[in-house]
């Protein structure tokens, strides 16, 4: 959905700050999750945006891996 919403833009900027808003809001899970891992949450989010889509961070172990290799997903 991240990707999805990534592609999106728009010249009216109501509708650009409604994008923005729902971009962040997708991105917000994964923020609370590294939070709680005790990880820099952007720090985490950016490397997962730029990884490959089945790159996740798996917050036990504190990396990055194939999410459904791991067997998260």
């Amino acid at each position: 959905a991240i990707e999805a919403v990534a592609k999106l833009t728009s010249e009216v900027s109501e509708i650009q700050v409604g994008i923005n808003i729902v971009r962040r809001a997708l991105e917000e899970p994964l923020r609370q999750i590294a939070t709680n891992a005790g990880a820099e949450a952007s720090v985490v989010v950016e490397r997962v945006r730029n990884s490959a889509t089945e790159i996740g961070y798996d917050a036990l172990n504190a990396e990055y891996v194939d999410m459904i290799k791991a067997g998260i997903v």
